[in-house]
């Protein structure tokens, strides 16, 4: 008799009712396809939520960064800013008459409860020649004014030479020289609490700072100004200037202009505000009323650009560029701020009294017509 062997998987039929005594021995697969279905739907559903929140995001930053908000935001934040650091130049430049002549103006500084810094430097040019003076100023919090005139004795010098005077920037400068040696390079101390009118002035002002702060602060006012601008949306954007770095920040760039059908609109629907009637307590004589654009020659042209942080939409670049309509003069002024930068206002303790420099160009005067008989 020949030994049996355990039956093997066979590729032939066999009759169902005469089945092997034992069932074949079969090795299940790993991993089952019930199990890869599974994880190929996990993966879909997670998929399908990212693109959903990715989506969403891109929706709520395409909305977040509409021209409109960009602008609006960017120039609120600047009337509502508690303090603020800023740099910036100024450039004009005229062809008319015999010489043309540039000036350029380049200054910083910053603004706070504190006071007013600004430090600037004026450069004047003309047929070659050149006369430069920077003056650094500060109004303290108790309206005391700073100036301090650095070299004033170049300055002189070069502007008399700059406007070809029969007498040479030297003999002027020599005729000042008390004056000049006086105030060089020393602070200047000016009361402006003793200017007629300036304490009246100040106050306004203050009155006025208060009253618009309530369009950030009083829900009331925020309402009223909110719904006239919606409904009126007077500003208007001109040309998308895409992003750039201005100071480390990156930031989104609009040409912007009015419409004035919905700026007199805006303006006929809060003359009668609450701001308004804040406003009319600070001057009794300030009228809302918007009479249009008033612009003497119609053929003038300027551009204004404002840009914004892409994110936050803090205020950081204005830029306004214009020219005559001869094109005979052309102007350009930047002004770069840094929205509620910390601003420290220290006053200087060294000064001289305006009523010392006063004497000092009396003493000048009186030696020069002495010389003159």
């Amino acid at each position: 008799m020949e030994p049996t062997t355990s039956p093997q998987p066979s590729t032939t039929d066999q009759s169902p009712s005469t089945p092997p005594s034992t069932p074949p021995q079969q090795i299940s697969p790993s991993p089952q396809p019930a199990r890869k279905r599974k994880g190929i739907i996990i993966g879909i559903i997670v998929g399908a939520f990212l693109i959903i929140a990715v989506a969403a995001s891109t929706v709520a930053y395409s909305m977040y960064q509409t021209p409109q908000k960009v602008v609006t935001d960017a120039i609120m934040s600047l009337a509502t800013a508690e303090s603020l650091t800023h740099k910036g130049t100024f450039n004009l430049s005229s062809n008319s008459g015999n010489q043309p002549i540039d000036i350029e103006l380049t200054y910083d500084g910053g603004i706070s409860k504190d006071g007013i810094v600004t430090n600037g430097t004026i450069k004047m040019t003309r047929s070659g020649k050149t006369a430069s003076v920077r003056v650094d100023t500060i109004i303290a919090s108790d309206q005391s004014m700073y100036v301090k005139i650095n070299d004033p004795k170049s300055f002189i010098s070069g502007y008399v030479e700059l406007m070809d005077s029969d007498i040479s920037g030297d003999g002027i400068a020599l005729f000042y020289s008390n004056t000049i040696s006086t105030i060089e390079n020393k602070w200047i101390k000016i009361d402006l609490k003793e200017a007629e009118g300036f304490n009246e002035a100040a106050d306004t002002q203050k009155c006025f700072q208060d009253a618009l702060a309530k369009i950030k602060n009083d829900k009331a006012i925020a309402g009223e100004v909110k719904d006239a601008y919606t409904k009126n949306q007077f500003i208007t954007i001109k040309k998308e200037l895409g992003m750039k770095d201005i100071s480390g920040v990156n930031s989104i760039g609009y040409e912007i202009g009015t419409d004035e059908a919905k700026t007199k609109a805006f303006f006929d629907q809060i003359k009668n505000s609450k701001l308004a009637k804040e406003l009319k307590k600070c001057d009794s004589d300030i009228d809302l009323t918007y009479d249009g654009a008033k612009n003497s020659d119609d053929n003038a042209s300027a551009t204004l650009e404002v840009w914004a942080a892409q994110f936050g939409h803090k205020l950081t670049r204005i830029e306004i560029r214009g020219k005559s309509a001869d094109n005979d003069t052309t102007g350009k002024f930047v002004f770069e701020p840094k929205i509620n930068a910390p601003v420290t206002v220290t006053a200087p303790t060294n000064t001289i009294s305006t009523d010392t420099v006063i004497e000092a160009f009396k003493k000048d005067a009186e030696i020069n017509i002495d010389e003159l008989r």
